[in-house]
């Protein structure tokens, strides 16, 4: 619908046995534009930081209870997702010293991170044919 393409696994993790295993790694906002810059052609290119509107149409519409650690997302499309903050792209409004994340355990988008601190990352790229 959106014509995007997610990696199925945060980065840090494999693809194996029809899951997502390993540790999530926790980047900052300089290191993810490395990472990204490292990533170059993998699997036909165009990887990125999704923008903060992206990343939170991945979120689910259940209701949690404040002690379900269970992540708001689509786990049997994105399993293994961390229940926690993921960077956007997206710099805030309010002040430019803020990047905008999302938190899969709440579901809400949040623009009080500074670039340097580090959460997870789940890349997308435009959908091509």
């Amino acid at each position: 619908v959106n014509k995007l393409e997610w990696m199925r696994c945060s980065i840090g993790q494999v693809w194996e046995d029809d899951t997502c295993k390993g540790e999530v790694l926790l980047l900052s906002i300089p290191e993810s534009k490395e990472l990204i810059e490292r990533l170059g052609s993998l699997n036909g290119g165009g990887w990125r930081l999704p923008t903060a509107n992206e990343l939170v149409g991945l979120v689910t519409k259940k209701e949690t209870r404040p002690t379900d650690v269970h992540p708001n997302i689509d786990l049997e499309t994105f399993p293994n997702t961390l229940a926690g903050p993921y960077w956007s792209s997206s710099v805030s409004f309010y002040s430019s010293r803020y990047q905008w994340s999302v938190n899969f355990l709440t579901g809400h988008k949040f623009n009080r991170f500074f670039p340097k601190q580090k959460l997870a990352i789940r890349l997308v790229r435009n959908y091509q044919r």
